[in-house]
Protein backbone atom coordinates (compact mmCIF):
# COMPACT_ATOMS: atom_id res chain seq x y z
CA UNK A 1 0.00 0.00 0.00
CA UNK A 2 3.08 2.67 0.82
CA UNK A 3 3.86 1.88 -2.63
CA UNK A 4 1.11 3.17 -4.40
CA UNK A 5 0.73 6.25 -1.91
CA UNK A 6 4.61 7.09 -2.66
CA UNK A 7 3.47 6.72 -6.71
CA UNK A 8 0.45 8.82 -6.21
CA UNK A 9 2.42 11.69 -4.22
CA UNK A 10 5.04 11.63 -6.93
CA UNK A 11 2.18 11.57 -9.63
CA UNK A 12 0.61 15.32 -7.60
CA UNK A 13 3.84 16.76 -7.25
CA UNK A 14 4.35 16.60 -11.30
CA UNK A 15 0.41 16.90 -11.88
CA UNK A 16 0.59 20.20 -10.53
CA UNK A 17 3.35 21.49 -12.70
CA UNK A 18 1.77 19.92 -15.86
CA UNK A 19 -1.53 21.53 -14.41
CA UNK A 20 0.59 25.08 -14.90
CA UNK A 21 2.04 24.04 -18.51
CA UNK A 22 -1.52 22.96 -19.50
CA UNK A 23 -3.58 26.61 -18.37
CA UNK A 24 -0.98 28.31 -21.14
CA UNK A 25 -2.22 25.71 -23.71
CA UNK A 26 -5.65 26.55 -22.71
CA UNK A 27 -5.75 30.12 -22.45
CA UNK A 28 -4.43 30.32 -25.98
CA UNK A 29 -7.01 28.27 -27.59
CA UNK A 30 -9.78 28.93 -25.97
CA UNK A 31 -9.20 32.86 -26.55
CA UNK A 32 -7.84 32.87 -29.85
CA UNK A 33 -8.16 29.11 -31.24
CA UNK A 34 -4.36 29.45 -31.42
CA UNK A 35 -2.51 25.67 -31.42
CA UNK A 36 0.66 26.21 -30.34
CA UNK A 37 2.99 23.85 -30.43
CA UNK A 38 5.60 26.28 -29.43
CA UNK A 39 4.16 26.40 -25.96
CA UNK A 40 6.74 23.54 -24.69
CA UNK A 41 9.80 25.44 -26.26
CA UNK A 42 8.77 28.67 -24.76
CA UNK A 43 9.17 26.91 -21.07
CA UNK A 44 12.19 25.27 -22.28
CA UNK A 45 13.61 29.08 -23.26
CA UNK A 46 11.87 30.43 -20.02
CA UNK A 47 13.92 27.34 -18.09
CA UNK A 48 17.19 28.03 -19.10
CA UNK A 49 16.83 31.58 -18.43
CA UNK A 50 16.23 30.32 -14.75
CA UNK A 51 19.19 27.90 -15.28
CA UNK A 52 21.45 31.06 -16.14
CA UNK A 53 20.32 33.52 -12.91
CA UNK A 54 21.04 30.88 -10.93
CA UNK A 55 24.45 29.65 -12.34
CA UNK A 56 25.65 33.41 -12.86
CA UNK A 57 23.49 35.78 -10.15
CA UNK A 58 23.00 33.14 -7.85
CA UNK A 59 19.01 33.39 -7.91
CA UNK A 60 17.24 30.69 -6.73
CA UNK A 61 14.94 29.07 -9.69
CA UNK A 62 11.64 29.03 -7.90
CA UNK A 63 12.51 33.01 -7.37
CA UNK A 64 13.53 33.50 -10.85
CA UNK A 65 9.85 33.07 -11.83
CA UNK A 66 9.42 36.75 -10.46
CA UNK A 67 10.92 38.54 -13.43
CA UNK A 68 10.63 35.60 -15.98
CA UNK A 69 6.96 35.84 -16.12
CA UNK A 70 7.25 39.47 -16.55
CA UNK A 71 9.71 39.35 -19.16
CA UNK A 72 7.96 35.91 -21.11
CA UNK A 73 4.87 37.80 -21.10
CA UNK A 74 6.41 40.62 -23.10
CA UNK A 75 7.59 38.31 -25.40
CA UNK A 76 4.41 36.28 -25.77
CA UNK A 77 2.87 39.67 -26.42
CA UNK A 78 5.60 40.57 -29.39
CA UNK A 79 5.33 37.21 -30.85
CA UNK A 80 1.17 37.57 -31.05
CA UNK A 81 1.54 41.03 -32.40
CA UNK A 82 4.18 40.60 -34.82
CA UNK A 83 2.98 37.09 -35.99
CA UNK A 84 -0.60 36.44 -34.98
CA UNK A 85 -2.09 39.89 -36.39
CA UNK A 86 -1.56 39.33 -39.69
CA UNK A 87 -3.22 36.14 -40.10
CA UNK A 88 -6.46 37.41 -37.97
CA UNK A 89 -10.00 36.18 -39.50
CA UNK A 90 -8.71 34.13 -42.10
CA UNK A 91 -10.78 31.23 -43.40
CA UNK A 92 -7.89 28.26 -42.41
CA UNK A 93 -6.75 30.71 -39.01
CA UNK A 94 -6.58 26.98 -37.10
CA UNK A 95 -4.48 25.81 -39.38
CA UNK A 96 -2.36 28.60 -40.15
CA UNK A 97 -1.80 28.77 -36.47
CA UNK A 98 -0.50 25.45 -36.41
CA UNK A 99 2.25 25.85 -38.72
CA UNK A 100 3.02 29.09 -37.33
CA UNK A 101 3.31 27.66 -34.23
CA UNK A 102 4.99 24.85 -35.34
CA UNK A 103 8.11 27.23 -37.10
CA UNK A 104 8.52 29.16 -34.21
CA UNK A 105 9.17 26.32 -31.83
CA UNK A 106 11.41 24.47 -34.50
CA UNK A 107 13.09 28.18 -34.77
CA UNK A 108 13.68 28.80 -30.98
CA UNK A 109 14.44 25.04 -30.94
CA UNK A 110 17.24 25.54 -32.63
CA UNK A 111 18.47 28.31 -31.54
CA UNK A 112 18.72 27.31 -28.76
CA UNK A 113 20.86 23.86 -29.20
CA UNK A 114 22.88 26.26 -31.48
CA UNK A 115 23.53 28.34 -28.27
CA UNK A 116 23.55 25.52 -25.86
CA UNK A 117 24.26 22.64 -27.11
CA UNK A 118 22.23 19.20 -25.88
CA UNK A 119 24.21 18.91 -23.10
CA UNK A 120 21.93 18.26 -19.47
CA UNK A 121 21.73 21.51 -17.62
CA UNK A 122 20.99 21.12 -13.88
CA UNK A 123 20.40 24.12 -11.36
CA UNK A 124 21.57 22.55 -8.11
CA UNK A 125 19.97 24.82 -5.29
CA UNK A 126 20.27 22.92 -1.67
CA UNK A 127 16.86 21.94 -1.37
CA UNK A 128 16.82 20.01 -5.15
CA UNK A 129 18.01 16.64 -3.24
CA UNK A 130 16.35 17.13 0.35
CA UNK A 131 13.16 15.46 1.34
CA UNK A 132 11.10 15.16 4.61
CA UNK A 133 8.79 11.86 5.34
CA UNK A 134 5.43 11.53 6.10
CA UNK A 135 5.70 8.30 8.19
CA UNK A 136 7.06 5.91 5.24
CA UNK A 137 6.26 8.46 2.51
CA UNK A 138 9.47 10.39 1.00
CA UNK A 139 8.25 13.58 -0.55
CA UNK A 140 11.04 15.51 -2.11
CA UNK A 141 11.79 19.11 -0.85
CA UNK A 142 12.15 20.46 -4.43
CA UNK A 143 9.36 18.83 -6.38
CA UNK A 144 7.40 19.99 -3.16
CA UNK A 145 8.38 23.47 -3.93
CA UNK A 146 7.34 23.49 -7.70
CA UNK A 147 4.20 21.71 -6.79
CA UNK A 148 3.06 24.65 -4.16
CA UNK A 149 4.23 27.72 -6.46
CA UNK A 150 2.54 25.88 -9.34
CA UNK A 151 -0.60 26.00 -7.32
CA UNK A 152 -0.34 29.19 -5.88
CA UNK A 153 0.29 30.57 -9.84
CA UNK A 154 -2.75 28.77 -10.47
CA UNK A 155 -4.90 30.44 -7.84
CA UNK A 156 -3.17 33.50 -9.15
CA UNK A 157 -4.68 32.73 -12.72
CA UNK A 158 -8.36 32.15 -11.64
CA UNK A 159 -8.75 34.92 -9.30
CA UNK A 160 -7.00 37.31 -12.21
CA UNK A 161 -9.74 35.69 -14.45
CA UNK A 162 -12.65 35.47 -12.14
CA UNK A 163 -12.05 39.26 -10.39
CA UNK A 164 -10.46 41.65 -12.48
CA UNK A 165 -11.98 43.51 -15.59
CA UNK A 166 -9.45 42.41 -18.30
CA UNK A 167 -10.18 38.64 -16.80
CA UNK A 168 -13.95 39.63 -17.33
CA UNK A 169 -12.73 40.31 -21.51
CA UNK A 170 -10.86 36.86 -21.19
CA UNK A 171 -13.81 34.86 -20.51
CA UNK A 172 -16.35 36.73 -22.49
CA UNK A 173 -13.49 36.51 -25.79
CA UNK A 174 -13.50 32.34 -24.82
CA UNK A 175 -17.05 32.55 -25.03
CA UNK A 176 -18.04 34.41 -28.23
CA UNK A 177 -15.42 36.74 -29.58
CA UNK A 178 -17.85 38.57 -32.00
CA UNK A 179 -20.22 39.10 -28.75
CA UNK A 180 -17.34 40.30 -26.91
CA UNK A 181 -16.03 42.73 -29.02
CA UNK A 182 -19.73 44.05 -29.52
CA UNK A 183 -20.03 44.73 -25.95
CA UNK A 184 -16.45 46.62 -25.98
CA UNK A 185 -13.93 44.09 -24.94
CA UNK A 186 -11.03 44.73 -27.00
CA UNK A 187 -10.34 41.53 -28.23
CA UNK A 188 -6.68 42.02 -29.52
CA UNK A 189 -5.38 43.51 -26.84
CA UNK A 190 -7.20 40.35 -24.60
CA UNK A 191 -5.37 37.79 -27.44
CA UNK A 192 -2.09 39.39 -27.09
CA UNK A 193 -2.87 39.11 -23.06
CA UNK A 194 -3.59 35.46 -23.01
CA UNK A 195 -0.78 34.43 -25.89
Amino acid sequence: MTDYLQVAIFGLLLGGVYALFASGLTLAFGVMRIVNLAHAVFIVASAYIAFFAFEHLGIDPLLSVVFIMPLMFVFGVGVYMALFLRIEGRARYVEMTVLLTFGIAIMIEGLLGWRFTGIFRQADPGYLTDAFFIGDLLVPTGQFYAAMLSLVLLIGLWAFLRFTRTGYGIRATMQNRAAAQLVGVKVRRVSAISF
